[in-house]
């Protein structure tokens, strides 16, 4: 609670966060790829769906794309790729622009959204087992410890006296397990 009211306290108590989310279902409504009806419609649709499916999987993201650009830039991407996936077609002009992106980020952006699939494929090829079901404390310790790492101090492979939250954290986990056996 003392470091929430600091953070708090530092951000001067203002909290809004401008995200890409609703900026890249505004900027969908600006190209017409949301509302109407008849045959395009699907096509239409699909567009948005990808879009908001780039967003959330750019938030996994090892190169914190989140993070590192603009809220209108990963919008921009997120459209931009799902257009060119479905084959929707888009302005004949540099349509980003008007929404205040540059071609060097959209490209940047645009190539790291798209190498998230095979990231995620190489992740799952070494550790099957951790993407299986939920993942627990459990799975986390027995995939550190077969790279030779120690969990309990942040991987730095000695191992330290467990405090009591990692004990109470352990032991939900186990819980959990027993759980998923049954």
């Amino acid at each position: 609670m003392a470091l929430e009211a600091r953070v708090l306290h530092a951000l001067s108590f203002d909290t809004h966060v401008a995200l890409p989310h609703p900026l890249a279902v505004t900027y969908l409504q600006a190209l017409g790829f949301l509302g109407g009806g008849g045959a395009a419609a699907a096509a239409r649709d699909a567009v948005a769906r990808r879009a908001l499916a780039y967003l959330n999987a750019a938030l996994l993201s090892p190169q914190l794309l989140h993070l590192t650009h603009a809220p209108c830039a990963l919008a921009v991407a997120a459209v931009y790729n799902a257009a060119r996936d479905v084959g929707a077609k888009m302005p004949e002009c540099a349509w980003w622009e008007v929404f205040d992106v540059d071609r060097e980020a959209l490209g940047f952006l645009v190539v790291g959204m798209r190498s998230l699939e095979g990231w995620v494929a190489r992740q799952r090829g070494e550790t099957p087992e951790l993407l299986e079901g939920m993942v627990t404390r459990s799975k986390i310790e027995t995939e550190m410890g077969r790279r030779g790492l120690s969990v309990a101090n942040g991987g730095a492979g000695k191992a330290v006296e467990l405090d009591e939250e990692d004990k109470l954290m352990k032991e939900m986990d186990q819980r959990v397990d027993v759980m998923e056996t049954a």
